[in-house]
């Protein structure tokens, strides 16, 4: 193995890690910030780490005047609308569950491409989707220690979050013919700050005299998170194949369920481990030769 391939594999490894543990930070910071002002902290950290990296790597590249509104409808689903959704389901829900579910969006998007090009329903597809729907039904229906309405509208509301991302992918795939992911990711991130920004004086939280772990929590979810984890996953992409660098990304509720059951004493039950392993398989299943993985930011 050469050394760039050796790199990359660290580089993919450090990425799954660094998102997988992202939903732990999430949820910590949840008990001192609402959802909105915890987005908004981390994206103002985010855009500054970005424009940074931008500035070095691509100094010249901008923002078409023509390209403006599919950069505005992404920055609105994929950073303002997914991000939003997300962080008040996981109000209701536990890192590892909510980590769970989003991983099924390969999956919704992979039914959206087929119900819009109008393209054939393969087995392959039928199973995957079949065995993602009993993972999901094991994992919201068979949390005891949870309440079942809470398991609801934190599921609908992490459902909704997928959907903002499939909207966003299918938004943004001219932009990558284009643009860099950094300049896309720079200039999308950017929209979604703006926007909640604007929601930032009815949603605010006290950022002052708050325990130093919550602080770094923040500081990781907008520079290593949403910055740093980018420049690893797009090195990994230029030097593993694209399939290998899917497989890692597909075990990032492994790394979440983990970090949970260590960090926050989450439990989670046979039953819910089941639906896990069978989400993961059916995703596996589905992207195994894929030739380009999805990418997603955490």
């Amino acid at each position: 193995m050469n050394n760039s391939k050796t790199v990359g594999y660290f580089s993919i490894l450090a990425t799954v890690l660094i998102w997988g543990i992202s939903f732990i930070s999430t949820k910590a910071s949840l008990d001192y910030f609402n959802p909105i002002s915890l987005a908004f902290w981390r994206f103002f950290l985010a855009v500054i780490a970005l424009y940074i990296i931008k500035k070095n790597k691509y100094p010249k590249v901008k923002m078409d005047k023509e390209d403006r509104k599919i950069f505005f409808a992404g920055g609105i689903s994929g950073v303002f609308l997914y991000f939003m959704f997300e962080n008040y389901g996981m109000e209701y829900l536990t890192a590892s569950t909510a980590s769970i579910l989003i991983a099924v969006i390969p999956v919704l998007t992979m039914v959206s491409e087929t119900i819009i090009n109008k393209e054939k329903i393969s087995v392959k597809k039928i199973i995957s989707v079949t065995l993602s729907v009993i993972g999901v039904i094991l994992i919201v229906g068979f949390d005891p220690q949870r309440d079942i309405t809470d398991m609801l509208i934190g599921s609908a509301l992490i459902l909704l979050a997928s959907i903002s991302w499939v909207v966003y992918t299918f938004l943004s795939k001219p932009l990558y013919k284009k643009y860099t992911t950094i300049t896309i990711t720079y200039y999308q991130t950017l929209i979604g700050f703006v926007f909640f920004g604007l929601l930032m004086p009815f949603n605010n939280s006290n950022i002052f005299n708050l325990p130093l772990g919550i602080y770094i929590h923040v500081i990781y979810l907008g520079v290593l998170s949403s910055a740093a984890a980018y420049l690893l996953f797009i090195y990994a992409l230029e030097t593993l194949e694209a399939t290998v660098c899917n497989i890692f990304i597909n075990l990032i509720p492994v790394v979440t369920v983990s970090a949970g059951i260590i960090f926050l004493n989450e439990k989670i039950t046979l039953l819910q481990g089941l639906g896990a392993v069978i989400i993961i398989f059916s995703i596996l299943l589905l992207t195994y030769k894929k030739k380009e993985p999805p990418i997603r930011e955490f």
